[in-house]
C-alpha cells in the first residue's frame, strides 16, 4: 500500500467532548485554547470551504485534533499561514509547480501531498505521474508541490522517468539555505487558474 496518513491509520484520536492531541495527555492543560474547523480555515483565508479542508488535510496548518464534528486545527496556525504574502509568477524565482491536494486512495496507490511525508513517499505519491512536456529542461530547476495556493514540498529537479506518456520527477528537497525554495515556503502562490502544472519563468 506504501505510505499511508496519519488520520487514515486511525493515529489522529476521535473524543467526544473535549479534543486532545495525538501523543498527548488527556491534562487539559495540554488542550490548545482556540481550535477550528475548514469552514473558518477557508473563511480566514479567502478560500472556498473545499479548499479549507484540502489545507486542512495537507496538513498546513499544522496537526489535526479529532472529535466528533470533525478535524480542527489552531486558529493560531491559521492566521500565520495567512500572513504570507501573496506572489505572482512575476516576483517568484522559476519552478515548475504542480497543483495537487491532499492525500487520497485512487483504489491502487496514494496520491496527494501531506506535509508530514517523508521524501519517499513525496516521490511515490506527489512527483508522478504528470503531462509535463520536455522534462529534461527541468532538471536543477525547482519544483514546488503546492496545495491551494501554499507550497507543502519544494526540491529540486535531478531527472525524470517516464511511464504510460506521463512523466515521474527525480527531485530532492531543497536546502533550508535555499533561497529561491524559501520564497515559495513563505508566499501565497497567485499563479493563473485552470492548469494543475504551472511553468513559472520556464
Amino acid at each position: 500500500m506504501g505510505w499511508v496518513p496519519s488520520y487514515a491509520q486511525g493515529m489522529m484520536p476521535t473524543v467526544a467532548g473535549d479534543v486532545e492531541p495525538a501523543g498527548a495527555s488527556s491534562h487539559p492543560w495540554d488542550v490548545p485554547t482556540e481550535l477550528v474547523g475548514a469552514s473558518t480555515v477557508a473563511q480566514t483565508l479567502d478560500l472556498h470551504v473545499r479548499y479549507g479542508e484540502q489545507v486542512v488535510r495537507a496538513g498546513l496548518v499544522g496537526p489535526g485534533y479529532a472529535t466528533g464534528n470533525g478535524r480542527l486545527v489552531t486558529r493560531q496556525a491559521v492566521e500565520a499561514l495567512a500572513r504570507r504574502p501573496a506572489r505572482g509568477a512575476a516576483d517568484l524565482p522559476p519552478a515548475l509547480v504542480l497543483r495537487a491536494g491532499p492525500p487520497r486512495w485512487t483504489g491502487d496507490h496514494w496520491a496527494g501531498i501531506h506535509s508530514a511525508m517523508p521524501d519517499a513517499a513525496v516521490a511515490e505519491c506527489a512527483l508522478r505521474w504528470w503531462a509535463v512536456a520536455t522534462p529534461s529542461r527541468l532538471t536543477g530547476h525547482l519544483v514546488v508541490v503546492a496545495v491551494a495556493g501554499f507550497a507543502v514540498w519544494v526540491g529540486r529537479v535531478q531527472g525524470h522517468v517516464r511511464a504510460a506518456g506521463r512523466v515521474g520527477l527525480v527531485a530532492a528537497r531543497a536546502d533550508h539555505r535555499d533561497a529561491d525554495a524559501e520564497q515559495y515556503y513563505t508566499s501565497r502562490l497567485k499563479l493563473p487558474r485552470g492548469a494543475v502544472t504551472v511553468r513559472v519563468g520556464l
